[in-house]
């Protein structure tokens, strides 16, 4: 039997996953030290082991899930790199924070810290799953969630920078260290085969651009290495390899989480509540972000609220030993299908057997491999998000919708995430009530000459009536009434009843079809009924459900109209007011009467009179 159409789009034959996915193992083992070494930087590099133990622990954890749950799908999982730049942040501003106690301290406080950060976005995706409210999460505007992770991949490529750099050996620091030749010749190779690997990907859509990129940094490494002399030596006394960042003493990958319980600063840790915060704000809308990415492709369709309920179960589980959080990835699975036809069950149990051997023999395989390999993958994934949310949204976007992303990165870099989430908040409220005011709640507007009642009338009436049609308006309304649309609609009110000596002797508004009505917009429209009231307009509403005259009610807008069931019942009373005040009789020729009366005749039956 053939196997099932993967996500690349075509049949894989019998075994071909099994010959080729190998080739995609090491990638979330690799991506996970990456992240570990930006995370416990600084001074938590004494315990980078011991991080990347627990990165790997967690995507230990991650593989796992992919094995029971994304199998059947063809998804992988691993550490979520969205989520990375802001728990780092954190962990940065929580280090400055207890700058002078003892690193255990420091360091059990931190990892507590990812602890939280990770429970804390397992349940947020859970609840939301439950509550099936993934959707809501596509709300936030575009430019705003740009701007976001425009931020994010900006920061991972600074901190790459920073990594394949090394740290400081003298007074130098920052731009100026950056810019020495000794500092230089180390960071630049990785971030230009990164930044190119990340325009390959995202412009030629070459999924396997990461894979071909590390063999070939790593191949030239050790070419280079080879024909230097002193070898290794003179790459470690660079500060070339990975085992430079490590202690002295290599350091135990596994970390006891129960032993540090003893050392964490509870004071300190309280205080970064504010940081922390942002991790699962980040993580729910990366994470509904790749969802929605996958389940276009993926077989069978993934369900957003579904797959959410999942992803926070994993958290839950993740957090326990430290990890940070995680989700189904995107990235991960392009290239996982590009390796071998459609990922399935055996790719991730690959994937969880070469993680198992990083956690036993790490402490042997880390300490060789090159430092710039991981600022390589810092570089490559920050350029990926920096590539779509910069130079593709500049071509593709509004000038309007692009300076929001810029002011959004420019927060982001200057401030923080903090900061950040409120001014995106603040704008993602903006935007909608600009863009919301912007749809009209009028659906029609016509007058009496136009629209009539349904009620039989004489001619002579319905000439009149057409006569003087235009001191009847006719409004129906839609949607959902606020302050932007209640404000449009007041000044168009105002100009045709209030502003103009031509104005309408009575305004018919049609409700039917409004679902809601705001406190500001009740008041808006309390305020122009009662001028209307006073310059002698009559008002009338119609078709006002028991709930929108609750809304209205918080108003006296209903004091100053008559309320009446339908359009139709509207009309009618406006066109009784205008014959009464005409003191028109529907007698003579044209008249009612004299019509009865012909009918009457013609039928050979008995005259009556009006009056009988």
């Amino acid at each position: 039997m053939t196997g099932r159409t993967g996500l690349t789009g075509r049949r894989a034959m019998p075994g071909e996953s099994a010959q080729r996915s190998g080739h995609s193992w090491p990638a979330p083992s690799l991506v996970a030290i990456s992240f570990a070494m930006l995370i416990f930087s600084g001074p938590l590099s004494s315990q980078m082991s011991r991080g990347i133990g627990l990165a790997l622990a967690g995507s230990l954890i991650f593989a796992l899930w992919a094995t029971l749950f994304g199998a059947g799908s063809g998804v992988m999982w691993r550490i979520g790199g969205a989520t990375v730049a802001p728990l780092a942040a954190s962990v940065t501003h929580l280090v400055a924070v207890m700058d002078g106690f003892p690193v255990r301290s420091v360091f059990a406080t931190a990892v507590a810290l990812i602890i939280c950060s990770t429970m804390l976005t397992g349940l947020v995706l859970y609840v939301f799953g439950a509550l099936r409210l993934g959707h809501a999460a596509r709300f936030v505007p575009y430019p705003v969630l740009g701007g976001f992770l425009a931020a994010i991949g900006t920061l991972l490529i600074i901190k790459g920078i920073a990594l394949g750099a090394g740290p400081p050996s003298g007074s130098e620091s920052g731009l100026a260290r950056l810019l020495t030749v000794e500092a230089a010749w180390k960071w630049v190779p990785p971030f230009v085969l990164g930044a190119v690997l990340a325009v390959l990907s995202q412009r030629s859509r070459v999924r396997l651009a990461l894979p071909i990129g590390v063999i070939v940094y790593l191949l030239v490494f050790y070419a280079v290495i080879g024909f230097v002399p002193g070898g290794l030596g003179w790459a470690a006394r660079s500060d070339l390899l990975f085992a430079d960042r490590l202690p002295a003493h290599g350091g135990p990958l596994l970390t006891d989480i129960a032993a540090l319980a003893h050392h964490v600063n509870g004071h300190a840790l309280v205080g970064a509540i504010p940081t922390m915060l942002t991790v699962p704000a980040v993580a729910l809308f990366a994470c509904v972000m790749g969802i929605a990415g996958l389940s276009a492709s993926a077989e069978p369709g993934l369900e957003l609220n579904r797959e959410m309920r999942r992803a926070g179960l994993a958290n839950l589980v993740a957090g326990i030993v430290g990890s940070p959080p995680g989700y189904q990835s995107a990235s991960t699975t392009y290239l996982a299908s590009s390796l071998s036809g459609r990922p399935g069950r055996l790719t991730a149990v690959a994937a969880v057997i070469v993680i198992a051997l990083f956690l036993a023999g790490g402490v042997v395989l880390v300490p060789m491999l090159p430092t710039g390999l991981f600022a390589l993958i810092l570089v490559y994934v920050g350029g990926c998000m920096s590539y779509r949310w910069l130079w593709q949204a500049l071509r593709q976007m509004p000038h309007k919708d692009y300076a929001v992303i810029l002011l959004m990165l420019g927060t982001t870099l200057r401030f923080g995430f903090v900061t950040a989430i409120l001014v995106g908040l603040i704008l993602a409220a903006l935007l909608f009530v600009v863009a919301y005011s912007r749809i009209d709640v009028v659906r029609s507007e016509t007058t009496g000459r136009v629209r009539r009642s349904a009620t039989e009338r004489s001619e002579a009436a319905e000439r009149l009536l057409a006569s003087r049609g235009d001191q009847t308006l006719i409004i129906e309304l839609q949607g959902f009434l606020f302050f932007g649309t209640a404000s449009r609609l007041s000044d168009r009110l105002s100009a045709r009843i209030i502003e103009t000596d031509q104005r309408a002797r009575w305004v018919i508004i049609g409700f039917r079809r409004v679902h809601g009505v705001d406190v500001s917009a009740a008041f808006m429209l309390a305020r122009i009924v009662r001028a209307a009231s006073e310059s002698g307009v009559g008002i009338i509403f119609t078709g006002i459900s028991d709930r929108l005259a609750g809304e209205l009610g918080r108003s006296d807008v209903l004091v100053h109209a008559e309320m009446l069931l339908t359009l139709d019942d509207g009309l009618t009373r406006a066109e009784e007011q205008i014959l009464a005040r005409s003191r028109f009789r529907d007698e003579g020729p044209g008249g009612f009467a004299a019509m009865l009366s012909q009918a009457q005749a013609s039928a050979g039956g008995t005259t009556l009179s009006a009056d009988a």
